[in-house]
């Protein structure tokens, strides 16, 4: 096993479930999907009590497949605000104001926090790790506040020494521009430094772009396309990660 100094973590459905079965089911586009889409139409209707429900709910999945596109193409975040700034403008409201913007944030991502679970067995995998490893988080999201809010709700931030976010970087997985810059607030190669994550587009690809060996996090068995770099491990649990890296 090689020795590395450091250990980088893929935050959602690797640290943290996004449990998306806990948020209400709504009926979009004739089909019922969990989705916070209801709670957002309902601050919508504080400010335009105009706007229709399913005309709401068709401009903000026709917004999120444009913006979900984009981000794809170019791997260019796109924030939570220009997201409900451009959902609005979607529904006829012009330069919607920052304020109402921001509510709709807000009400977003009280709903996504709730959906957001750190079971307390990958906690201990920290306290194994954290003596011997520096630790950092690398993650793509477009609400970098919330981020910070999920690592102080569950008193994870003593465990990280940098933690990137697509949201202040700008960059999101697979860019290595993302790892890079984690590896640089870590002051080390990327040979020193092992990345964890569940996503190959993202995480296996990014992060041997970046020149890092990689763990993939492989809960459901699933087969990796042979096509994409191949992980130097796979594990089907976070809590067995100490034990590969105490391998001979």
């Amino acid at each position: 096993m090689r020795k590395y100094q450091a250990i980088l973590f893929d935050l959602f459905d690797t640290l943290v479930d996004l449990k998306v079965e806990r948020l209400p089911l709504v009926q979009i586009g004739g089909k019922e999907r969990p989705s916070t889409a209801e709670v957002i139409y309902q601050a919508v209707q504080e400010y335009y009590a105009h706007v229709g429900p399913e005309e709401f709910f068709q401009a903000l999945m026709d917004t999120s497949l444009r913006i979900d596109r984009l981000m794809d193409e170019s791997h260019r975040e796109i924030l939570a605000q220009e997201r409900f700034r451009l959902v609005l403008e979607h529904v006829g409201i012009a330069s919607p104001p920052a304020a109402v913007v921001e509510r709709l944030v807000t009400v977003h991502m009280d709903q996504m926090f709730q959906a957001m679970e750190f079971p307390p067995a990958r906690r201990r995998v920290l306290e194994i790790l954290k003596p011997a490893y520096r630790l950092g988080i690398v993650s793509n999201f477009d609400h970098p506040p919330t981020v910070y809010r999920l690592l102080r709700h569950y008193q994870l931030d003593p465990f990280f020494d940098t933690v990137m976010i697509s949201g202040v970087v700008g960059w999101r997985k697979p860019r290595k521009e993302i790892f890079c810059q984690a590896l640089n607030a870590l002051g080390i190669l990327p040979q020193q430094a092992l990345f964890v994550g569940d996503t190959p587009s993202a995480d296996i690809v990014g992060s041997k772009r970046a020149g890092m060996d990689v763990v993939w996090l492989n809960h459901s068995e699933g087969r990796l396309d042979f096509a994409l770099p191949q992980p130097d491990y796979i594990i089907q649990e976070l809590e067995q990660l100490p034990s590969i890296l105490t391998a001979e």
